[in-house]
């Protein structure tokens, strides 16, 4: 049997370093509360935001956030907190039925309305760091 050489021990020791690291880090998770914001300016403008997988696996009996497209490009947003403040939103928009196509059981979701109920942005967000729905 060959001797293992000094490049070579130095790679399986970096190699082992390394899957131990990775093994004790297995990912960021994020550690928010997981319930359904709702925020309002003085103007009448505000979003809602929540992490859909952790209100779904959640203790809350009253939340949800979500959005809907139906017809052409009509969108249409709606959230409610646990405190039961609620808000809706509509919009006819290619732009953010696209995004709305893009929703999962375990997406970040935000959307963003006006003071007249219309809705003016929707941001989708996947990441390993969020809970999926169980």
């Amino acid at each position: 049997m060959k001797p293992i050489s000094g490049f070579s021990r130095a790679c399986i020791a970096a190699f082992g370093a390394l899957a131990l690291v990775s093994a004790a880090s297995a990912g960021s998770k994020f550690t928010g509360d997981g319930h359904v914001k709702i925020n309002r300016n003085a103007d009448g403008t505000g979003l809602a935001i929540a992490y859909l997988g952790m209100v779904y696996n959640g203790d809350g009996t009253k939340e949800y956030l979500g959005c809907q497209k139906s017809g052409k490009d009509q969108v249409f947003c709606h959230a409610r907190t646990e405190s039961e403040d609620r808000v809706t939103c509509t919009a006819s928009s290619s732009y953010l039925a696209l995004s709305v196509a893009s929703i999962s059981p375990d997406s970040r979701l935000i959307f963003t309305f006006n003071a007249k109920g219309v809705c003016t942005g929707i941001s989708v967000q996947h990441s390993s760091e969020y809970e999926d729905k169980q």
